[in-house]
């Protein structure tokens, strides 16, 4: 098994974003079966999921983004096939893991049980690729080792300390988030909203009163001579005031978008 400095699998990782660690899984994956003849499933089985969460979360998105407060059942049905998108998503890597680590715990003498990796894999997410490695670094001496093939004690106190902490940033997080999003002032975009709906009625009411005056126009003057010039006058000076009304008012809807 390939031995890989902790600094440098930090270093690798961070310069590509995290994509070398999903390297690393189909790279550990390839000698994990050939160093025990077991079977694990493709690597794409823990690519695929999140890639396609993204994807499809994409197009949600966009959706989402046109919804109003009166779109609640539209609403709901769309979170609602997210949420299940992204729950069999997370259960085909939590299951590919558990394929993964069944391995892993064998071939490191049981160092790092399968339900400590998944725990890790939750809480930890790529936390317990340097653990693995920091095992796999030391394999000759676990072979010769008076151990018991099963995690140590400092191990286990370790990582019940480390998931605690995990878990303590992860609620703290979350109850931020929650705090930030009570005190964060609502009122103001939904107001915004309101007014561009506003507008958008005004601009078609202005639209379809200037399509009916234009109409009228030239039904009522369909031809323009001397004796009618005047009333003629007047009415397309209606027609252009409805006009420049129209056009401010389009103007104004297309400004409070480019703010918003």
């Amino acid at each position: 098994m390939k031995k890989i400095a902790l600094w440098k699998l930090f270093l690798f990782g961070s310069l590509t974003f995290g994509i070398y660690y999903l390297v690393w899984f189909a790279k550990r994956r390839a000698e994990l079966q050939k160093a025990s003849k077991s079977s694990i499933p493709h690597w794409a089985w823990l690519v695929a999921p999140p890639l396609l969460s993204i994807a499809f979360s994409i197009p949600i998105a966009f959706i989402s983004y046109g919804l109003t407060a009166d779109d609640f059942a539209t609403a709901t049905v769309t979170f609602g096939f997210l949420l299940l998108f992204l729950t069999v998503a997370f259960a085909i890597n939590v299951w590919w893991l558990w394929r993964f680590s069944a391995v892993m715990e064998k071939a490191i003498y049981r160092r790092v049980t399968t339900g400590w990796a998944i725990a890790y894999w939750i809480f930890g997410i790529y936390l317990i690729i340097f653990i693995w490695q920091f095992y796999l670094n030391r394999l000759p001496k676990l072979r010769t080792s008076s151990d018991p093939a099963a995690p140590t004690s400092k191990f286990i106190a370790l990582s019940i300390a480390g998931l605690l902490i995990l878990g303590a940033l992860n609620i703290a997080s979350f109850a931020f988030s929650m705090y930030d999003a009570q005190n964060t002032d609502w009122s103001t975009e939904y107001d915004n909203s309101e007014y561009l709906d506003d507008l958008d009625q005004k601009s078609r009411d202005l639209q379809r009163e200037y399509d009916s005056c234009t109409e009228h126009l030239d039904l009522d003057f369909p031809e323009v001579t001397e004796e009618n010039e005047d009333e003629y006058d007047k009415a397309y000076d209606t027609c252009d005031k409805i006009y420049r009304k129209l056009d401010r008012a389009i103007r104004d809807y297309n400004s409070s978008i480019q703010q918003t």
